[in-house]
């Protein structure tokens, strides 16, 4: 009986040390330890002197206010593991063995705005959606402190969708056993569809169970759940094609049929390939069909695909000019009735490159590179994928051009191109005549999102060049010193970290000097901490610990000291990275 006693008290002790010292007043599982404590200690009395003195503890554990929790909490730990040691029977070990491994608790969220996430997630309020945002972003909220605040918040309806899609895959394994203890599959509502679908995401194929029940038993909510929960985590499972095939003759309810149809990515039958067919001749399941067509593993998929969108071609000018023709009719007083549920060849063009960029085939590149002048970067995204070079080098011309919504896809052709031709297209923007105008700085930022790979000497070298022209150009040069650690920049973007208070400079600049990893730029950092723009604040801490020096510490301890109120959430990031620096430096 006192083995047993002392055991469980060791146990739920654990549990607190875990959860917070702060929690452990008032504990009912403590509590009920502290009477079966009293009720040994009056048995046994003098005998067990030990039993009185954990009871006695245990009842200034409970009784304890929030300054004092964390010493009463260890004081007690220590005693009972004492207690437990003294029971423990030597014994002879036969052969010594590997330790089992077990996956790692975690808990990175600071305890200091613990509080304040967990409010975010179980109460109402303004600025939960961008706690919760900025919470995910820092991996903070994969803590195990706040598994039950996360499955309450997969019901709200302002961040629900948010925590189930972005926050509850971060915590694996530790989640599925509260989520599957909350899936009611009678009731089916629209957050039972949630924790299905992020069952899914975490367990994938050891959720069949789950799905099958879903989709034999389950009302409009938790089918069309299950559904997309095939699409997006196990595609292609040969046991759900049945299903998903039948769902889509029989179904009649919109949301259940369109998820169907997405779930029929990944199979390669031709049953599976007619319904994705026959899905594209419907406005309602059209745009999921096409999804569903880019990620078929069907070999007449893109024979499929390139007929029908030829088709769509050549119809074009005479639906438009029916359209023109049901436009005057209806404005004439004698409107025409437009078919219900009909595809438009406009929309079954766009839908058809979209599916037709996720695939491989030179026949594609063919198709598509015609269609670019009227339909833009669908139909160069569609194209490039398949191009050969001499088409990657026209759909590149497109960055010449003054249609901003093809820089994208004309930066992406023209990285790929030979190195040398490459660089002559790629760095021209930055000294284009317009490279401060709007359309110059929508050209330079299709640019630099293709940088980080180009680290050769030659992009290096202009990438040091640029940082003396105005900083609006030079931030778009970043990503090439970023990935080179060239320390050579250092200097000048300290310069330019001096001279602006911009945000959308600031940031990419204190980002960059972290990359760097020169300790000499420390002080300039941090001095950035209290800008308004969270996105600085954020890049302040990740590029100091990034540097990962020791200086640090005496600097963001004294800016953490200055701060009139260092516990407001505003400055959870200089909290954080004094803790993890601390930590990473002890006795600094």
């Amino acid at each position: 009986m006192p083995r047993e006693t002392i055991r469980r008290l060791s146990t739920d002790l654990e549990r607190v040390l875990v959860a917070g010292a702060h929690l452990a007043a008032g504990d009912q599982h403590l509590a009920r330890d502290k009477t079966a404590l009293d009720g040994l200690a009056t048995q046994l009395g003098a005998k067990a002197p030990v039993i009185g003195q954990l009871a006695a503890a245990t009842g200034k554990v409970l009784t304890a206010n929030s300054r004092d929790a964390a010493r009463e909490v260890v004081s007690l730990a220590t005693m009972a593991a004492q207690v437990r040691c003294a029971q423990a029977q030597p014994a002879v070990v036969p052969a010594q063995i590997a330790l089992t491994a077990r996956p790692a608790i975690g808990t990175p969220c600071p305890a200091k705005i613990l509080s304040e996430l967990h409010s975010a997630l179980v109460e109402s309020g303004k600025g939960r959606m961008e706690r919760v945002d900025q919470a995910i972003e820092r991996g903070d909220i994969a803590d195990l402190r706040l598994v039950d605040a996360l499955v309450f918040a997969m019901g709200d309806g302002y961040i629900g969708e948010q925590v189930t899609t972005k926050a509850i895959p971060l915590l694996g394994a530790a989640i599925v056993a509260p989520i599957r203890a909350k899936l009611d599959f009678a009731k089916g509502t629209v957050t039972d569809g949630r924790r299905l679908r992020a069952l899914v995401a975490v367990q994938g194929p050891a959720a069949r169970d789950l799905l099958r029940q879903a989709l034999t038993e389950g009302n409009v909510e938790l089918r069309a759940a299950a559904f997309e929960a095939v699409a997006d985590h196990v595609r292609g499972e040969a046991e759900f094609e049945p299903l998903v095939l039948a769902t889509i003759v029989k179904e009649r309810t919109g949301t259940v049929r369109r998820a169907a149809v997405r779930a029929l990515a990944g199979f390669a039958s031709d049953a599976s390939l007619a319904a994705v067919v026959a899905a594209c001749d419907d406005v309602e399941t059209l745009d999921v069909a096409a999804e569903a067509l880019g990620a078929s593993q069907h070999p007449k998929a893109v024979d499929w695909m390139l007929e029908r969108l030829a088709g769509a071609v050549a119809a074009l000018p005479a639906a438009e000019k029916a359209e023109k023709e049901a436009i005057k009719a209806a404005k004439a007083g004698t409107p025409v009735k437009a078919a219900k549920h009909v595809v438009r060849p406009g929309d079954l063009i766009e839908a058809l490159l979209r599916a037709c960029a996720r695939q491989r085939d030179p026949r594609i590149a063919a198709a598509a590179m015609p269609l670019i002048a009227k339909r833009g970067s669908i139909a160069a995204w569609a194209a490039l994928g398949s191009a050969d070079p001499s088409q990657r080098a026209v759909i590149a011309d497109l960055l010449d051009g003054d249609n901003d919504d093809v820089f994208g896809i004309a930066a992406e052709a023209a990285a790929v191109l030979d190195p040398v031709e490459a660089f002559k297209r790629l760095s021209a923007p930055f000294t284009a005549k317009d490279r401060e105008k709007k359309k110059g700085q929508a050209r330079l930022s299709a640019v630099s999102r293709r940088l980080e790979a180009l680290t050769n000497p030659t992009w290096v070298e202009f990438a040091l060049k640029i940082l003396k022209e105005p900083a609006v150009v030079a931030v778009h040069v970043l990503p090439v010193l970023e990935a080179a650690k060239e320390k050579r920049a250092v200097q000048p973007l300290l310069a330019m970290l001096a001279a602006t208070k911009v945000s959308d400079i600031l940031a990419p600049v204190i980002e960059t000097l972290g990359a760097i990893g020169d300790p000499a730029a420390i002080p300039a950092i941090v001095a950035q901490h209290e800008h308004n723009d969270w996105h600085v604040r954020s890049r302040v801490k990740d590029a100091i610990l990034a540097i990962n020096d020791p200086t640090a510490v005496d600097l963001v301890r004294t800016a953490v000291v200055a701060l009139k109120d260092a516990n407001t959430y505003e400055h959870w990031h200089l909290r954080s990275l004094l803790d993890q620096l601390e930590r990473a430096f002890p006795g600094r």
